[in-house]
């Protein structure tokens, strides 16, 4: 059993890690002892030397041991600075493929907020305070309570997948945040009379434009915005009048349930004829 668990002596002023490798795995990993230096600080040495050590011992234990450049291993498990502006760019890179522009645009708009209030920092150096912080400058710049929940839920996730790749053992600090007033300041959406939605689609079908027809094909049919936008030449059949909800490389669906087939009633059916004679090639 080794006097020196943590296999660290000081040479040249340097904490040095040092370790004899076992007889049974020399062979394969070509030398007898491992020796790397971790610095002058004391405690970055203590844990670059247990992290060493486990790495070394899980090599060692395989049945098949090759050679191994231990600089190489030693900078791997090395700690790096991982700054809010490097977790957003990692995060967009593994989360944000295959995602809409939008998506992009409210990472952006979060990261922008975040490095106003708190500063471009090493993602291990965020606290609680920089999360009020950031409440507090959201509110003073007339943010709805669910845009601020908004924002501080998608800096939650960006650092905490800064967390999981960095193998950073640390909570969250935007994680379990009270908004004063949240959903108080809540204003609930009217509906549109009869009136209102005939006089509207009249508008729309006599304007020819087809940004205006969006309106009664929304009104008649119930689809959401993306939906209606998103629909292709194909997705349309005049001749049964419906229209065919499905998603496409150019727009994904919210659910999968919402993959379905319409009916064109009321202005919608005019509208959709007339989307077809304006813009054919849609």
């Amino acid at each position: 059993m080794s006097h020196n668990p943590s296999h660290i002596i000081i040479g040249n002023g340097s904490f040095v890690f040092n370790r004899r490798v076992p007889k049974a795995a020399q062979p394969g990993f070509g030398s007898q002892f491992v020796r790397v230096r971790l610095g002058q600080n004391q405690g970055k040495a203590e844990v670059l030397a247990s992290k060493l050590t486990k790495k070394l011992d899980a090599i060692w234990a395989s049945p098949s041991i090759q050679p191994l450049d231990v600089s190489h291993l030693l900078t791997s498990i090395t700690p790096q600075v991982i700054t809010f502006d490097d977790a957003v760019d990692a995060y967009l890179l593994h989360r944000g493929t295959g995602r809409r522009a939008e998506f992009q645009k409210v990472v952006r708009i979060a990261q922008r907020v975040m490095v106003e209030v708190a500063g471009n920092k090493d993602v291990k150096h965020y606290d609680r305070d920089d999360a009020r912080a950031l409440i507090r400058y959201l509110e003073a710049n007339g943010a709805k309570t669910l845009t601020i929940r908004r924002r501080i839920g998608t800096i939650r996730a960006i650092l905490e997948h800064a967390y999981i790749e960095q193998e950073i053992e640390k909570r969250n600090p935007f994680s379990r945040l009270a908004i004063p007033g949240e959903g108080q300041d809540t204003i609930k959406r009217g509906t549109f009379t009869d009136d209102q939605l005939r006089e509207a689609y009249r508008i729309a079908l006599n304007a020819g434009s087809e940004i205006k027809l969006i309106v009664p094909l929304l009104g008649e049919t119930g689809c959401r915005l993306a939906e209606i936008v998103g629909l292709r030449i194909c997705d349309v059949n005049m001749d049964k009048g419906t229209i065919t909800i499905t998603p496409h490389p150019a727009r994904r669906l919210k659910t999968r349930g919402s993959e379905r087939v319409l009916p064109l009633v009321g202005a919608a059916v005019g509208a959709m004829r007339l989307v077809l004679v304006i813009c054919p090639q849609f």
